[in-house]
């Protein structure tokens, strides 16, 4: 007689057929590209937020971090329910909780596109991975990774509505108003329903309503675009009412976008560049769809035809769009790409034949998760000297422990960490550029420059201490500029005192 024992091992790896071991390498794929040491600079004001609204169990409505903002104006902080999510996840499991929380906002969105991606198993992990390594240029320990996560909910329902899943989308309404309300860029999900009205629209045009105008017999009613436009308008309604800033919070987007010194300063809000090692992914997708296309020969419905077309004319000119362009691109890439995989003659749905293949696969299972372990704890112990690197640490450090006199002037890329970083002192910009606005930031720059009149404008600012990178010509000027003093300086950052401070 059998013993449990011998037959248990045996019937675990048979159910490890090649398709489940497929879709697991695909997710697991999906968190290894995913998982990186948390060190965006804006992160760490998102923090500082975070920990203000913990500590003081209120939302933050007005700046108490930049002495140059007016408090008697409303902040828009566009991401206040998530930098709360995100400190808690710092404060209780450190630098692993903020992974934790990219790792499950891409995988979470990527996984609603799995959902919805056709072709076999091998399909669908070439598809996945290639739109995932596009859209992880943007994957960043910020509320951001929340519109990504929704993103792929939205896109979801849309294609399930497309696929006759679905009745109806009204249950994206209520996801819109939440999605307003945790990020400022929910902008993206109208912008996915508009690119989806206009696919309907176009659906309808050219294969019903011109056939019927030829015929002259009636025009059909377009019933799919009416109810996309009006879930989209009902979404747009209920996202500015139903959140503390009103209208204003779904202008913030476009007019960030449209600020000068955000695409002069801000990679993200400008125009993707082949320069760029992280926008190759992004470029070879947009070569590849194209290329697969002629080579199936497989048409484009109307609806992808305009997803797709649209979202990555968008994508070319803000980078900051590029992961809505890719998780739209993959279920399109897929089924073009899914035409010459079935060449290879591969039945990869087949069931294990042999206890020694599920015995291998069972061992790719295990070295995978011992890869993304390892993976995980690197990028744990990398970080601290990463941070070194690219912030300023040891002249922070100086900040608090020698408390030179307010206020403090710093460069536009640091302001972020240094409210984290020096939390006593207040910055005097950060990258919060719709805050801040053109005129500062470019005077900021003009400053740190040692353009003209720079010695005037940092006592018209009433700035008694300075902390910029060693290389500015603001630094080299404060060498030899009567009044100042050094209090710190190494290799990347040096801070200057004046001898008398302004009162």
């Amino acid at each position: 007689m059998t013993s449990p024992t011998r037959t248990a091992a045996p019937a675990l790896t048979r159910q490890l057929t090649v398709a489940r071991l497929l879709t697991f390498l695909t997710l697991a794929g999906v968190v290894l590209i995913a998982v990186r040491p948390p060190l965006d600079s804006d992160m760490f004001w998102h923090l500082r937020a975070g920990q203000w609204q913990w500590e003081n169990a209120s939302l933050l409505r007005v700046d108490p971090f930049a002495h140059t903002a007016s408090t008697a104006e409303t902040w828009i902080n566009h991401g206040a329910p998530v930098q709360v999510v995100m400190y808690g996840l710092y404060a209780y499991l450190g630098n692993f909780g903020l992974i934790l929380y990219v790792v499950a906002c891409a995988l979470g969105g990527m996984a609603f596109v799995l959902a919805v991606t056709p072709g076999g198993p091998f399909t669908r992990f070439l598809a996945i991975i290639l739109t995932t390594l596009a859209a992880q240029s943007l994957w960043v320990a910020r509320p951001l990774m929340i519109s990504f996560l929704l993103s792929g909910l939205l896109y979801f329902w849309l294609r399930r509505w497309q696929q006759g899943a679905l009745p109806h989308l009204w249950i994206a309404v209520p996801l819109m108003i939440a999605w307003v309300n945790l990020h400022g860029t929910g902008v993206s999900g109208f912008i996915l329903l508009v690119l989806a009205t206009l696919g309907e629209g176009a659906h309808w045009l050219f294969t019903a309503a011109a056939p019927a105008l030829r015929e002259r017999s009636t025009v059909p009613f377009p019933k799919r675009t009416a109810h996309l436009t009006a879930v989209g308008l009902l979404s747009a309604a209920g996202g500015a009412l139903l959140n503390p800033y009103g209208v204003d919070f779904l202008y913030y987007p476009f007019f960030t976008v449209n600020m000068e010194a955000a695409r002069a300063l801000i990679n993200e809000w400008a125009a993707p560049a082949l320069s760029d090692p992280k926008t190759w992914p992004f470029f070879l997708l947009l070569a590849l769809l194209p290329a697969l296309m002629v080579a199936t020969r497989e048409r484009l419905t109307w609806q992808n035809a305009v997803l797709v077309g649209l979202s990555a004319a968008a994508a070319l000119t803000r980078a900051r769009l590029i992961p809505t362009f890719a998780l739209i691109a993959a279920p399109v890439l897929a089924l073009h790409l899914d035409p010459l995989v079935e060449r290879l003659g591969v039945n990869w749905e087949r069931p294990v034949r042999h206890p020694a293949e599920g015995l291998i696969n069972t061992a790719i299972v295990l070295v995978v998760l011992g890869v993304l372990g390892l993976h995980t704890t690197s990028a744990l112990r990398s970080r601290p000297l990463l941070q070194a690197e690219h912030f300023p640490v040891d002249a922070a450090r100086a900040l608090r422990t020698q408390a030179p006199p307010p206020l403090l002037f710093n460069g536009y890329n640091w302001g972020g960490y240094l409210m984290w970083a020096a939390p006593d002192y207040q910055v005097y910009i950060d990258g919060r550029a719709d805050l801040h606005g053109d005129r500062l930031i470019f005077r900021s720059l003009h400053i740190e420059d040692a353009g003209e009149g720079w010695q005037q404008m940092l006592a018209e600012d009433g700035i008694n201490t300075v902390l910029v990178a060693g290389d500015t010509g603001l630094a080299a000027a404060l060498q030899n500029e009567p009044g100042w003093e050094p209090l710190y300086s190494d290799e990347q950052a040096v801070v200057y005192t004046r001898t008398v401070p302004l009162e």
